[in-house]
C-alpha cells in the first residue's frame, strides 16, 4: 500500500498544459489514453519534450513541472521530484539568461530589430490592399511597430468607439477623435496590469494617447473603410488569440514571431536610443508595466562588437530584410520541399552570426556547414 501524503495544487493551468502534451502526443502514437499517458510514458516522456525543437524553454519549464506535480499526486513521488527538479534546471537558466538580457533560444531564431519591421513596413504598397482582412493584417502590423505594444489581450478585445462617454471603464477600446486633426487613444480597462496598485489607483494610465499622426489616420480609415465594432474581428466577432498570432507571422514573414517578442523588439531599439530614466519610465506606462520588468525581461543585448557604421549597418539590415521576406515566400511556396526549408534555416543563422555577432556553438556549424571567410570576417 503507498504512503499517503499530501497532494500538491492541482489548477486550471494545469489542467490544459495536460492536455496540450497529451494532444501533441496523441499525433505520434494515437492508442494513449488520456487519463494515464503520463504513467505509461513517465521514462521517456521528458525527452520527448526537452528534444522538440518548437518549443521554448519557457514551455518545457512548464510541462516538465506539470508531469512532475501529476506524478506527485497520483502516488509516483520519486518521479514526480525528478521532473520538478528538470523543471528548476530550466528555470535557472531561463532567469540567468534574464538577467544577462539574452535571447532565448526561440528568440534566436524569431527575433528581428525594429528596423526590420520598419523596412517590411515601408515595403507594403497599400494600394494592393484591397480587402478587409488584408486591411486589418496591416493595421496591426502598423500598431505594433509604430506605437508602443501592448498585451495580445488589448488588440483581439478592443472595440471602436467615437465618444469618450461610450468607455464603460470595464471592457478596451479605441477612441477616434475627428475633432480637428485626427486622433486616437488606447483605452485599457482590463489586462494584466489592472489589478497593478499604481495602474488600479491610477485610471488616467488606462489612456494611451497614438503617437503617430499617419498611424491614428490609418485606423479611421480603416473603420470608414470597413466599418465594424471590433479593433479586429471576422465574421462580426473578435478575433481569437491563435487568429491575431497567424496575422501577426503571415505579415512579418517570421514562423514563430509573438507579441512579446514585438514589445521586446519595440524596448530593445527604444533603449538603445533613450537611454534616460526619465524617457524609459514614460515608456513603460504606455506598454503598462515597470522599467524594472521592461529592462530584465523585454531589453534585449544584442551583440554589437565591430559593427559597421550607423548607415552601412541600416543599408545592410535593409537588405537583409528584403532577402528574408523573400526567402520566407519561397520557402511558403515550396513547402514540401525539405532543401527549401533548411536554406532558410540557414539564412536565419546567418543573419544572427554577421549581424548580431552572435557565436555560433560547434553543433551549428557542422548542421548548417558553414564556412569562415577570413577576408571579410564572416560565415557563409
Amino acid at each position: 500500500m503507498l504512503k499517503t501524503y499530501k497532494k500538491r495544487p492541482w489548477t486550471k493551468q494545469h489542467d490544459k498544459k495536460y492536455i496540450w502534451l497529451y494532444n501533441y502526443m496523441k499525433e505520434k502514437d494515437n492508442t494513449l489514453d488520456k487519463d494515464n499517458y503520463i504513467k505509461l510514458n513517465k521514462r521517456n516522456i521528458g525527452s520527448q519534450i526537452e528534444n522538440n525543437k518548437d518549443w521554448s524553454d519557457g514551455s518545457k519549464e512548464n510541462l516538465l513541472f506539470m508531469i512532475g506535480r501529476w506524478l506527485y499526486n497520483n502516488g509516483f513521488k520519486k518521479d514526480g521530484e525528478y521532473y520538478s527538479n528538470k523543471g528548476k534546471q530550466y528555470s535557472k537558466k531561463i532567469a540567468d539568461n534574464t538577467e544577462e538580457n539574452k535571447l532565448d533560444e526561440k528568440e534566436e531564431q524569431n527575433f528581428r530589430e525594429h528596423q526590420y519591421f520598419i523596412d517590411l513596413i515601408n515595403n507594403i504598397d497599400e494600394s494592393k490592399i484591397n480587402n478587409q482582412s488584408d486591411d486589418q493584417k496591416y493595421l496591426l502590423l502598423n500598431l505594433l511597430v509604430k506605437q508602443p505594444p501592448v498585451r495580445t489581450s488589448f488588440y483581439n478585445t478592443a472595440k471602436f468607439i467615437t465618444k469618450l462617454k461610450d468607455n464603460d471603464n470595464k471592457n478596451n477600446f479605441i477612441h477616434i477623435d475627428r475633432r480637428g486633426k485626427t486622433k486616437a487613444t488606447i483605452i485599457i480597462n482590463k489586462d494584466k496590469a489592472s489589478n497593478y496598485k499604481e495602474y488600479n489607483l491610477n485610471k488616467d494610465l488606462s489612456k494611451i494617447k497614438i503617437i503617430e499622426d499617419d498611424l491614428a489616420t490609418l485606423l479611421y480609415n480603416s473603420l470608414t473603410k470597413y466599418p465594424r465594432t471590433y479593433l479586429f474581428e471576422y465574421n462580426n466577432k473578435s478575433i481569437s488569440e491563435n487568429t491575431l498570432l497567424k496575422w501577426l507571422r503571415s505579415m512579418t514573414k517570421i514562423d514563430k514571431v509573438n507579441i512579446n517578442m514585438m514589445r521586446s523588439s519595440y524596448i530593445t531599439h527604444y533603449y538603445e536610443n533613450n537611454p534616460s530614466y526619465r524617457l524609459k519610465n514614460k515608456l513603460s506606462k504606455q506598454m503598462r508595466h515597470s522599467v524594472n520588468t521592461a529592462s530584465k525581461n523585454y531589453n534585449k543585448v544584442l551583440n554589437t562588437e565591430n559593427k559597421p557604421t550607423s548607415e552601412l549597418l541600416t543599408n545592410a539590415k535593409s537588405e537583409i530584410s528584403k532577402l528574408q521576406i523573400q526567402l520566407y515566400e519561397c520557402s511558403n511556396n515550396l513547402i514540401k520541399n525539405d532543401n527549401v526549408i533548411t536554406k532558410k534555416n540557414k539564412y536565419d543563422v546567418l543573419y544572427n552570426i554577421n549581424v548580431r555577432k552572435s557565436k555560433p556553438s560547434e553543433r551549428i556549424i557542422k548542421k548548417y556547414d558553414l564556412k569562415y571567410n577570413e577576408e571579410n570576417k564572416t560565415y557563409f
